[in-house]
């Protein structure tokens, strides 16, 4: 799995996500059309606290391996890794392709809804 890492996301997280595959961090102060781009060009998945990326218009999630909108307050790192732990038990990478996920504490809203991954 290829992942990309947003700046806003702590290192305990992107070390627990390092485990599951190839990561990439996003550089500093990059601009979201850069990030945008670069999770487009390389088909990473992008990982973020960044609410403007839930912006299908802006980010339409069919051009990308997959958004994952972090939605957790407060964004304690130990609870961050266990929703992320849940969500890729459930779904390989491969199922998020072109899809919008918004994870929360208590599970996740995919949209589309892929198909469960046995």
């Amino acid at each position: 799995m290829r992942l990309l890492v947003d700046e806003n996301v702590r290192s305990e997280v992107a070390t627990f996500l390092s485990t599951l595959g190839n990561i990439t961090r996003a550089p500093k102060g990059a601009l979201d059309a850069v990030i945008a781009e670069m999770c487009e060009r390389e088909w990473r998945i992008l990982i973020t606290h960044d609410k403007d990326f839930a912006n299908t218009v802006a980010y339409p999630p069919e051009k990308y391996a997959g958004i994952v909108l972090i939605r957790i307050h407060p964004p304690r790192p130990e609870v961050i890794i266990e929703a992320l732990s849940n969500l890729f038990a459930t779904y390989d990478g491969d199922a998020l392709d072109g899809r919008l996920v918004i994870l929360e504490s208590d599970g996740f809203l995919i949209n589309p809804s892929p198909d469960i991954v046995e």
